[in-house]
């Protein structure tokens, strides 16, 4: 391993210059040679005979943007025309957009220019999806082009564009100060705190950091947290799932005067559990306590949508306004606390929490508009506070139809993008839990895949948003949840922790720009390694009992103290990993990006299949599936809502079956559109793909709720070798109840394609990484390694540009990775002397599966 102090690293923010959301499809029995997005004021980028080309006049209010096909002969083939408002494009500048596809060839070459000068070209080998982007600078611009789905089908000329973007940016423009330096950004080493307890659905106790009693903090939970974990520099309030509902205006002022919180069960009857004794100003007593920077999550469906600006901008007066005679909630938060004249100065909201999981209360174009309304209501109040944007997926996955939308709707008003991350994602039941090689295996090779995937989610926002945006990790841990007797609970195992320390490393590099990383969730029973009683204030008798993960983070916390961060490098072993639940495999010496293989139009698959999807449908009512055209088409007439419940199975509504068996990657894109009858389905209709034998993932589409017909796009990755996948139609209800909803309306679905990726595949992941720090007085040298393999690893360590005169170490192992039992990490070494050869290196043998931490001392 060499470490060595590196420079900045510069990016550039982007304005969208031109967006289309327009469809051409052209078919035409000569050769199509060119597509091209062009400038109509400047006579250079016309093209002849087999063109493709769009006419935009700068300077003009609108533009009637054509898209036009040529056939051979130079005569009109096909149009489509959309208006492109002059706010969309960048002063004068002529901006084009040429791509060059001979059908006989699988290269298409991209061409961008600006103002008649030839940017950049590239080639690209896949023909749908994010392709590279050209850039290069000209009269201090640059153009990024972006095509999503030119497509060709046999040796003719069939092309489908789909959606075409350009972006302007002025090179060397900032993200944001935190690329701006190589200062260790300790915002990654936070936790959430929730404003209700599982026991609970309100607070009394914070997780064991409040007393309710007397108004104050627990001091031994508190110096447990500061003197183990390090400094909390970021703490996440109120949620988690509850924050969607979150009403902050229950939890403030004198305790007896707050809102009791109320239970509601199945029967309707209502249960007073409480008062919020750790509310929103106690949180922020918290936040102070530690020094932390408080990131608030704002509901987003608390109240109707119409109301929701004028309640998040009540928010941010109460929390950061002077308190003064026009700021009413600002005089009330200085009335309840005796202090605090000026605001708590809260920087950071998130606008809602995983908001897709509530599509039939708000949808990703409703959602953008209170994004958009919200986030201005609220800079109203305080120009400063910085708005993030809920994304569903990260990397390639953000192409699904909830971020395409809400990205392109929000980028020109958020200042950063949200992001969950939860890997390998599984649950109770499946073939994982009596397979601990795998979870061993996905937990060690996660930390290089985290690279590749926030590039390419950086890759993918750019496009999306228009502008290069800041990450918030506000939630990251592996959804291996289990409460079943007997069975491991994974995420608290040491093979864990070391996946959990990989991903900090990863967050740590300033070229992901990730502002904060909030660990889900170390105070908490269900997930965290570190177990104690939520439920009452913690004091000096409380039992703390430490999962084997825990250790890990107190490595970290203990023993990564340095303010500068190093440029790490290693080279050594690596180990290849096969891939699983959506981590792409890791095998050989280079990167192998995905390939396109072709494009398969379902519309002939469904009509031939018409007569097994009424079969599917029988048994739970009346259901008719016919062809109305080119749309498939059910009529369902008193259809019973539980189908899935009831029958145990859902109607298949194509299959489809490609030459050879493989692990691919698939997009499903179709139109549909939903309606509804005399009577609803307790819970919208939606489309799910899987291939033949995948039972531990699928394709969830979006919901269906909308009577005119919407687009809907999505991607899917297998975990098994088939060479068939099957798309079905849920129909389920939305309780577990086995009581039948029937319902009447009608279902329509066309265009339906799926096209056919070989899956990426990444580089053999190392089996040492490592991270290294530097005091701000360059005294003392930072370094934490871990030995990610099953077998001892001889390293050599150079520590560039630092002479050291003594160093130590600490370490960390367990007998087994992958089990959960309490205490078992253990702490092998605890500041013993570490030899250095001349200061300036060392050679060690690191143990199997140990996480090390090194400090050299000048």
């Amino acid at each position: 391993m060499v470490h060595s102090i590196s420079g900045s690293n510069f990016y550039a923010t982007a304005d969208k210059v031109l967006q289309l959301n327009m469809e051409l499809t052209i078919t035409n029995s000569a050769v199509v040679y060119t597509l091209g997005l062009f400038d109509s004021s400047s006579p250079a980028y016309a093209v002849g005979a087999n063109s493709i080309a769009l006419s935009v006049v700068p300077g003009a209010t609108s533009n009637n943007v054509t898209l036009y096909a040529t056939g051979s002969s130079g005569a009109v083939v096909s149009t489509v025309t959309t208006t492109v408002m002059q706010s969309q494009l960048i002063g004068t500048h002529n901006y084009a957009l040429q791509v060059d596809y001979i059908a006989s060839t699988v290269s298409p070459v991209v061409r961008a220019y600006s103002n008649g000068v030839l940017l950049a070209t590239l080639t690209f080998t896949a023909n749908d999806g994010i392709h590279p982007q050209a850039s290069g600078a000209s009269q201090g611009t640059a153009v990024r082009p972006f095509v999503r789905g030119v497509s060709t089908t046999g040796s003719g000329a069939s092309f489908a564009l789909k959606r075409v973007n350009l972006y302007s940016y002025t090179p060397g423009a900032l993200l944001s100060q935190l690329q701006a330096s190589r200062a260790v950004n300790r915002g990654v080493f936070g936790q959430n705190i929730l404003a209700g307890e599982e026991k609970y659905y309100y607070s009394m106790y914070g997780n064991g950091f409040w007393n309710p009693a007397t108004m104050t903090y627990s001091s031994i939970l508190v110096n447990k947290a500061k003197s183990e974990l390090g400094t909390v520099t970021s703490l996440r309030y109120p949620g988690g799932g509850m924050a969607c509902r979150f009403d902050f205006r229950k939890t403030i002022g004198p305790v007896s005067d707050r809102v009791d919180a109320t239970d509601t069960d199945g029967s309707g009857n209502v249960t007073v559990k409480g008062k919020w004794s750790f509310g929103l100003d106690e949180f922020m007593s918290l936040c102070k306590t530690f020094g932390a920077e408080p990131m608030y999550t704002a509901p987003d469906v608390l109240l109707p949508a119409a109301q929701m600006p004028e309640h998040v901008a009540n928010l941010v007066e109460y929390l950061n306004a002077p308190a003064t005679a026009g700021n009413p909630w600002a005089v009330k938060r200085q009335t309840y606390t005796g202090a605090n004249a000026s605001g708590y100065g809260v920087r950071y909201f998130e606008m809602g929490n995983e908001t897709y999981y509530l599509e039939s209360e708000m949808n990703a174009l409703t959602y953008s508009a209170y994004v958009r309304d919200g986030g201005w209501a609220m800079r109203a109040v305080d120009p400063s506070v910085q708005i993030g944007v809920v994304a569903k997926e990260s990397g390639r996955e953000l192409q699904n139809d909830w971020d395409a939308t809400v990205l392109e709707n929000t980028g020109s008003v958020v200042d950063f993008v949200i992001l969950h991350i939860y890997q390998p994602f599984s649950s109770t039941g499946d073939k994982v839990y009596s397979d601990p090689i795998k979870v061993e295996k996905t937990a060690m090779a996660m930390g290089d895949y985290l690279e590749y995937q926030l590039k390419a989610t950086h890759d993918t926002i750019d496009v999306l948003a228009g502008k290069r945006l800041p990450l918030a990790i506000t939630e990251f841990n592996a959804q291996l949840v289990n409460k079943t007797v007997g069975v491991p609970t994974y995420r608290l195992s040491y093979a864990l922790g070391m996946q959990m320390s990989d991903m900090l490393r990863v967050f740590l590099k300033p070229e992901y720009g990730v502002i904060t990383a909030n660990y889900w969730q170390m105070f908490s029973n269900s997930y965290g390694p570190l177990s104690y009683n939520l439920y009452a204030t913690a004091t000096a008798s409380t039992t703390f009992r430490e999962y084997p993960a825990y250790p890990v983070f107190k490595l970290w916390g203990q023993h990564f103290k340095g303010s500068t961060l190093l440029t790490t490098t290693v080279s050594g072993p690596q180990s290849s990993y096969p891939g699983y639940r959506g981590i792409a495999p890791a095998m050989g010496s280079t990167y192998q990006p995905e390939a396109y293989l072709g494009s398969m139009d379902l519309t002939a698959t469904i009509s031939s299949q018409i007569a097994s999807i009424n079969t599917d449908l029988a048994g739970a009512g009346t259901a008719t599936a016919t062809m109305n055209g080119d749309a498939l088409q059910i009529v369902f007439n008193g259809y019973d809502s539980n189908r899935g419940g009831s029958l145990g199975n859902w109607p298949q509504i194509a299959t489809h079956t490609y030459s050879s068996p493989g692990r691919y990657d698939y997009v499903l894109s179709y139109e549909a559109r939903y309606v509804a009858g005399a009577t609803s389905p307790s819970r919208p209709l939606w489309i799910t793909a899987a291939s033949e034998g995948d039972t531990t993932s699928n394709l969830t589409m979006d919901p269906i709720v909308n009577s005119s017909y919407q687009p809907f796009y999505g991607w899917y990755r297998s975990e098994v070798s088939s060479n068939q996948a099957t798309v079905t139609l849920n129909i389920l209800s939305g309780s577990t109840a086995t009581t039948s909803v029937t319902f009447s309306g009608t279902l329509q679905v066309r265009n339906m394609v799926m096209d056919l990726y070989r899956q990426e595949s990444l580089p053999a992941h190392s089996i040492i990484s490592s991270t290294a720090s530097l005091s701000s007085d360059g005294n003392t040298y930072y370094v934490i390694v871990a030995n990610k393999s099953n077998y001892a690893v001889p390293t050599t360590l150079s520590f560039s540009g630092f002479t050291g005169s003594s160093a130590k170490y600490w370490q960390v192992n367990t007998p087994t990775t992958w089990k959960a039992d309490l205490d078992t990490a253990v702490w092998t070494v605890s500041g013993s002397a570490f030899a250095l050869t001349g200061g300036a290196s060392a050679a060690y043998t690191f143990p199997p599966h140990s996480m090390t931490a090194i400090e050299v001392y000048k």
